[in-house]
């Protein structure tokens, strides 16, 4: 990923899927859990979440250690279930992480983004909600970047893009066309 030194909201509408649920009232959201299954007119527009989280960049989160990733994601997680108006904090662990939004959040600190096991164009089905399913690429990716400052994480941008719109915004590296992890059994001598 190279910085584009400024925040930018790529997606400047949702799919089509999205639109016809879509809301710009956030009020509906402070008595819905955050992982729970999208309702109509509960899902806010994307321009609507870029607005509510903008004022998180500048802000900064608990760098924590090297291995802690995960708590910090949670605190980042925490802070944006804060600023879209949901009355309390819920994490899943689930994909995307922000179920009742279709929101996955991503915090960058190196030039890679981590997609785990989802692609953004892999076109598969995520949530299926009241006969809706919707897909990878309905998914709206919140990226922050961020700066390691000591003891902290400056969040330094924010970049909003869906998953039909991902692959312009940030180019997928495809190396070989594998992304698999080899495993190769140690004897069980080997720390010995």
């Amino acid at each position: 990923m190279t910085t584009r030194n400024k925040s930018v909201l790529f997606s400047k509408s949702d799919t089509s899927r999205i639109d016809k649920w879509a809301t710009d009232d956030a009020s509906v959201l402070v008595d819905v859990a955050p992982n729970s299954i999208p309702k109509k007119n509960q899902l806010l527009k994307i321009a609507s979440v870029y607005s509510k989280l903008l004022p998180m960049v500048g802000k900064s989160i608990d760098y924590l250690d090297a291995v802690q990733e995960r708590n910090r994601g949670a605190e980042l997680h925490k802070m944006i279930c804060e600023h879209l108006g949901y009355s309390k904090y819920e994490d899943d662990g689930s994909y995307p992480d922000l179920v009742n939004q279709l929101i996955e959040i991503k915090l960058q600190t190196s030039p890679t983004i981590d997609l785990g096991l989802h692609s953004p164009e892999d076109a598969a089905d995520v949530v299926v909600a009241s006969g809706a399913t919707f897909k990878s690429e309905d998914i709206r990716y919140v990226v922050f970047e961020g700066e390691v400052n000591h003891d902290k994480i400056l969040l330094k941008y924010l970049y909003l893009v869906n998953g039909k719109d991902f692959t312009e915004a940030f180019p997928l590296f495809k190396g070989n066309g594998t992304n698999a992890k080899l495993q190769l059994p140690l004897p069980s001598n080997f720390f010995d």
